[in-house]
């Protein structure tokens, strides 16, 4: 979308004056997201051609409205309209405009604020949306999308072994892909999770996993961030000792966001990291919470 007609929408919707475009932090195909400043301040403005359909709205605009309700401060604050509503859709473009937050580093610090966090989230147990990707219809996919690759059967071996999480009773909102790109920090110190196009109710081992791999993990040189792994588990589990059946569920979450990450980029790289990790599990699961685990009774 045109900066001049964007422009005019944010005057005329949110009735923004004084508007002058900053830097663009994303120019996805489908998206794109501006820094803003206003005569009100400094927002993000995020211009989505891929969001139109009134499932992934309801969803994503339901998390927000449901978030706010509960007080929960790690989601952008949202500018609404001057009539009120979330988002404006424009044909096939829906509008967002929000808060303004700093990238702020990957470092121990944040990770562990950002496994607090997440434990907050997944605490909410009556969000009614269900989350965005069905394990079993990614993982029905993936077993179309391997085709005649050399490491075929042992790829198909882990799909099979990781359907389980779909069927896992610890359920929760979660916000499903918690990576470096996705959290900033305000200025008071909190943290705030973006990109919550995909949340909703699913399995709690979606969210404890999404990062063991793919986000400590390095794809091209496989080393692992076992200080900021430590940093995100420990603030996500409290210390508290887990179990064996968890501790599985959990790396068996890994697993199914590790196998899905080969689709997009790196493939061969990728499923490098999948060997590593599976070579690797106790090590990966030693980390959690920095406590043992205890087999269940």
């Amino acid at each position: 979308m045109d900066t001049s007609i964007l422009h005019d929408l944010l005057a005329k919707y949110w009735a923004l004056a004084d508007i002058r475009f900053g830097a663009q932090f994303q120019t996805y195909h489908s998206r794109i997201v501006h820094h803003v400043l206003t005569d009100q301040g400094e927002f993000i403005v995020k211009v989505d051609s891929s969001a139109s359909s009134n499932e992934v709205l309801q969803r994503t605009s339901s998390v927000f409205d449901f978030l706010a309700t509960q007080g929960f401060v790690h989601i952008p604050q949202l500018l609404r309209t001057c009539k009120g509503e979330n988002y404006v859709q424009i044909q096939a473009n829906v509008l967002w405009v929000m808060e303004s937050i700093p990238r702020s580093e990957s470092n121990a610090q944040a990770w562990h604020k950002a496994g607090q966090a997440a434990a907050v989230l997944n605490g909410y147990k009556n969000f009614p949306i269900p989350f965005a990707v069905s394990v079993e219809g990614a993982l029905n996919e993936l077993q179309d999308w391997i085709q005649d690759r050399p490491y075929r059967r042992e790829f198909l071996t882990i799909v099979e072994n990781v359907r389980p999480v779909q069927n896992e009773q610890c359920r929760g909102l979660i916000h499903g892909e918690i990576n470096k790109s996705n959290f900033r920090s305000r200025g008071d110190g909190s943290l705030v999770f973006l990109d919550w196009d995909e949340a909703g109710t699913g399995p709690l081992a979606l969210e404890s996993g999404y990062p063991l791999i793919v986000a400590f993990i390095a794809s091209h040189d496989l080393s692992f961030e076992k200080e900021l792994a430590q940093a995100f588990y420990s603030g996500y589990f409290g210390g508290r000792t887990i179990s064996d059946i968890e501790a599985q569920a959990l790396f068996n979450g890994a697993l199914f966001h590790a196998l899905r990450s080969m689709t997009f980029a790196e493939t061969d790289a990728r499923w490098t990291r999948v060997e590593w990790a599976l070579a690797h599990k106790e090590d990966l699961l030693s980390v959690i919470c920095c406590t043992s685990r205890i087999s269940p009774s």
